[in-house]
């Protein structure tokens, strides 16, 4: 019997899964088992790992039901008689700090879970997607992140999901927590610095098991300029 960490990986896709430059079709995105198999050993070797197909596109194009499919994926997989001891999803980093806020407000589960992004595509100079799914998988598979509410992975840095924020367009290092700072760091081992006590997943009053996206508040924005 394996000893590995199981850790299931949801894709959606962005530059992380980016194959072209371009960021216009799914056709520019590798799903995630093709993004597996194009990672070095030392990512997949780390646990035992399963994959799950949401979607494939640039996160701008990702909508509320994604978040849903996100949702419910995690949820179900808890709940079972086989949960994973991690989720880590691949994501668009435009929109990244969004999902992560959003799934820390409304998963039932102490399971941790964490988002990564990349800003430079795979096969780029410099690419640091694979680091930074590595890096979500040693995160994810830390006894220490149990109980902490969802986590965003990049750049050697772990944040919280309600502090984080990408504050530059390409460089690997965008993402910050600027109020609190961030909850800890990946070098040799996972280490943390801090644990945030804002109430996050279990602990949230929000529950959206029997909610669709249609019960969800259509808000209008007006954009003035002055």
């Amino acid at each position: 019997m394996s000893t590995k960490p199981k850790i299931h990986i949801l894709g959606t896709g962005g530059t992380i899964a980016n194959i072209t430059g371009n960021y216009i079709s799914a056709a520019d995105f590798v799903p995630i088992d093709a993004l597996l198999d194009l990672a070095p050993d030392e990512v997949t070797s780390h646990g035992e790992l399963s994959l799950t197909e949401i979607t494939h596109l640039n996160s701008g194009a990702l909508t509320p039901e994604v978040w849903f499919d996100l949702h419910d994926e995690i949820m179900q997989r808890s709940s079972s008689n086989n949960p994973p001891d991690g989720f880590v999803i691949t994501h668009g980093s435009n929109t990244s700090e969004e999902t992560a806020y959003f799934l820390n407000l409304v998963l039932k589960t102490e399971i941790p879970v964490i988002v990564t992004a990349a800003q430079r595509n795979i096969g780029k100079l410099g690419s640091e997607g694979f680091k930074n799914l590595y890096d979500s998988i040693r995160v994810a598979s830390s006894p220490d992140s149990v109980g902490k509410g969802v986590l965003f992975v990049a750049n050697e840095e772990i944040h919280h999901a309600r502090d984080v924020t990408k504050l530059a367009a390409s460089r690997p290092d965008a993402w910050r927590s600027p109020n609190f700072g961030r909850l800890g760091d990946i070098f040799d081992e996972v280490r943390f610095y801090r644990t945030s006590t804002r109430a996050s997943t279990v602990k949230t009053e929000f529950d959206i098991s029997d909610c669709t996206t249609s019960d969800f508040p259509l808000l209008d924005i007006q954009i003035v300029y002055s």
